[in-house]
Parts: C-alpha cells; sequence; structure tokens
C-alpha cells in the first residue's frame, strides 16, 4: 500500500522532470508544455496526497496537531531551502551549456535525485529506521516529558 505509493509518487517527479527537460530543448509547443504542466500537477497531487497519509500514520490521535505541523515542517525544509538555490543551479548549468540544454541539464539533475531516493531508500530506511521507530515511540508515549 503505502511504501508502493510513494514510490510511484517518486517515480512521477522523476518522469515529470525529465518531461519539462524535454521540453527545455524542444520547439516551442504549447500543447507539449500544456500536458506537461498537466503531468506535474498529477504527479504533485498524488505525492501530497501520499505524503499526507504517510505522515497521518506516523502520529498519536492525542497530539495530532503537534506532531503533524512537526513533521510536516520538517518534510518541507529541505525542499525550501533547495528550492531557495534552484536559481544559482540554473545559472550555473547555463554557463556551462548554454540557455536551453541549460534548462535541460536543471530538469536532468532533478530527476537524478528521485533516481538517487530510489537507490538509498532501503539503506536509510533500514539505518534510520530504529532511531525514526524509537522517536516515534516516545511521542506516542509521551516519555519525552521524563527524560531529564
Amino acid at each position: 500500500g503505502l511504501y508502493k505509493s510513494l514510490l510511484f509518487g517518486a517515480f512521477l517527479v522523476m518522469f515529470t522532470n525529465l518531461l519539462f527537460s524535454y521540453a527545455a530543448i524542444n520547439d516551442k509547443n504549447i500543447l507539449l508544455l500544456a500536458s506537461i504542466v498537466a503531468s506535474d500537477s498529477l504527479a504533485a497531487g498524488v505525492v501530497g496526497t501520499v505524503n499526507i497519509t504517510f505522515l497521518t500514520s506516523l502520529v498519536s490521535p492525542k497530539y495530532t496537531g503537534f506532531q503533524y505541523a512537526l513533521l510536516t515542517s520538517v518534510m518541507a525544509f529541505l525542499g525550501k531551502v533547495f528550492g531557495g538555490f534552484s536559481g544559482v543551479f540554473v545559472e550555473s548549468f547555463q554557463s556551462l551549456y548554454g540557455f536551453s540544454y541549460g534548462w535541460m541539464s536543471f530538469y536532468f539533475f532533478t530527476s537524478n535525485l528521485s533516481l538517487r531516493y530510489f537507490e538509498y531508500m532501503d539503506i536509510i530506511a533500514n539505518s534510520l529506521g530504529i532511531l525514526g521507530g524509537f522517536l516515534i515511540y516516545i511521542i506516542r508515549n509521551k516519555t519525552l516529558k521524563k527524560i531529564p
């Protein structure tokens, strides 16, 4: 269920970024761009829904609001940080490869980040699983207040 949905969402995001890369080096076509933007919106909807479901499965019913806010903030933090520097990446790629191929390289780079997610997901899940499970146990059982 949820694990496969997370993988499917990551694959959709990777695929739509590759489509943007394709559009960057081809002739201008409004129909192509509209279909890519629609696909990207669909992928964002799938990923958003799956992430909400995943985070909801992690929180305790007693402290849902606080825990959900904390987890969504942590989840969104890296995206906001890297999103702020995306212009630097684009300008760097454009200085190396030119305008169109710079955008293509940027979208290819972001797709490559998804590939790294697939590659390292099991390693990260196995190494952080114990720590993450312990933290969720602490949050769910209110033992955080008992730790000196």
